[in-house]
């Protein structure tokens, strides 16, 4: 935080929505911010509150998560 001033751009890797209000105070401050997240894994709030959604394949699950995806599981 203490370099948020001589940030433009942040990407945030994660879908999780607890992240909203984060991207709302960044926003504010004049930082422009992308969301990085797997579709279908990622909150709709989060990616509305963004100025951009970088679409993941579900290759950048964790091997877990990934597991418990598969077809047939």
């Amino acid at each position: 935080m203490r370099s948020l001033h001589d940030l433009d751009v942040i990407v945030l890797g994660t879908g999780d929505g607890d992240f909203v209000e984060l991207v709302r105070w960044l926003r504010e401050e004049g930082v422009q911010v992308h969301v990085a997240g797997v579709n279908g894994h990622t909150a709709g709030e989060l990616i509305a509150a963004a100025d951009g959604w970088i679409p993941l394949g579900d290759d950048a699950l964790m091997p877990r998560e990934r597991a418990l995806n598969s077809p047939g599981q």
